[in-house]
Formats: structure tokens, sequence, C-alpha cells
């Protein structure tokens, strides 16, 4: 899942493409990307432009072995962050144990930013380098 919308993350597009470029590569055979702009409601889109709608029940009943990785920066009005968006991302660790959302924005600012804080709380949050992804991948290894 890649938060595609916004000011916020145009500095990272290039990192972006970059990442899904190697894992379309590696992944071909089952990689699925959606999009969605600051936080997951009860939808989600199949393209960049986000147009194409897909129901987050539809995302639910996939395999639970599947690897979920959403990047975004988790920034945005603490209003957007409300209860429906919670609740789906609850519903997408308890669906997918090996989920991770991956944060482009450098830790340090981490802990200044009311929704990142609150979106630590429902899901492994790791940097967007190369650390952090390799960090993600070995908690997600170690999960059953």
């Amino acid at each position: 899942f890649i938060d595609n919308g916004g000011y916020s993350m145009t500095p990272y597009i290039r990192t972006i493409k970059e990442i899904f470029k190697k894992m379309k590569t590696r992944f071909a055979h089952d990689l699925e990307t959606y999009y969605f702009h600051n936080t997951i409601y009860d939808r989600v889109f199949s393209d960049m432009r986000r147009t194409k709608i897909v129901l987050m029940d539809k995302i639910l009943s996939k395999d639970p072995d599947y690897r979920v990785f959403i990047i975004g920066d988790a920034s945005m009005a603490p209003y957007e962050l409300n209860k429906l968006s919670l609740r789906n991302y609850r519903r997408l660790t308890k669906k997918f144990k090996k989920a991770v959302w991956l944060n482009p924005e450098p830790e340090k600012y981490w802990l200044h930013t009311f929704t990142i804080n609150i979106i630590k709380q429902v899901i492994d949050m790791y940097p967007l380098t190369p650390r952090g992804i390799e960090q993600a991948v070995q908690e997600m290894n170690k999960k059953k």
C-alpha cells in the first residue's frame, strides 16, 4: 500500500519508485500494489490516479500469508486518522501477521507527529531506508 497523495510524500517519490521496481522484478508473480491518500479507510485503489476502487473487505479476503508493506509518512491532520481507518489497520494486522509500515520521514521527526505515534501503536513502523527495510523483513520472518 502506497500513500501517493499530498505534498508531504513528493520528496520520496523517487525512492519509492526504485523500491517497487526492485520488488516487481523479484516478486512479479504475486506482488499487488494499492494506493491511498494519507490513511486507509474502507477502500484503496489499484491505480496510481486513485480511480479504481478496491474495498478493504476484498483485501481482507486474501491469503493471510501475504506480507503487507504500507509506505507513507503517516503525517496527516488528526481528524483523518479516524475510527474507520484505525479499525482497518487493526483488521490488516490481525489478518496479515506479517505487516509493517515503512515511513520515509526521518525517524528523528516521528515523536513530534501525533498521527505517526498513533499508527505506531497499531502497526510496527520502520524507516524507509535500506536498514529499516532489512529490520522490517527480519521481524516479519520471525512471525508465524
